[in-house]
């Protein structure tokens, strides 16, 4: 089991060192610089005018734990929490099935999965 608990380690900084991206975690008027990793996106087909188009309208975004933080006090994850990467802005929302707006994203606990919907606001 120890070398399967590296592996998902070395995976988990692995994917953060290539995909991850600069962002802004905000609640209320807190706010702190964080490493993300966009997760899966689920796609919503449109059509407007006669045209079709894809919009995507949920996603997830992953964060280590250990950064959401504001003022130095670690925290979880609230619905309505936002994240701004470049000039995109989502806000924390629940799943549909209830379970919150976020869940851990494996067994170790390595990272939050936070359900995230677009709100560019």
């Amino acid at each position: 089991m120890g070398s399967h608990s590296d592996a998902l380690g070395w995976l988990n900084s692995t994917s953060e060192f290539l995909d991850g991206e600069t962002a802004t975690l905000r609640r209320g008027h807190h706010s702190t610089t964080v490493t993300v990793v966009r997760g899966s996106n689920k796609p919503k087909l449109m059509s407007q005018d006669g045209q079709a188009y894809v919009e995507l309208e949920h996603q997830e975004i992953l964060i280590r734990p250990s950064q959401y933080s504001f003022g130095g006090i670690k925290h979880e994850p609230l619905p309505g929490d936002r994240i701004v990467i470049g000039s995109e802005t989502f806000a924390a929302v629940p799943y549909i099935s209830g379970e919150g707006c976020w869940r851990y994203t494996d067994q170790f606990k390595s990272h939050y999965r936070i359900h995230v919907q677009l709100t560019n606001d």
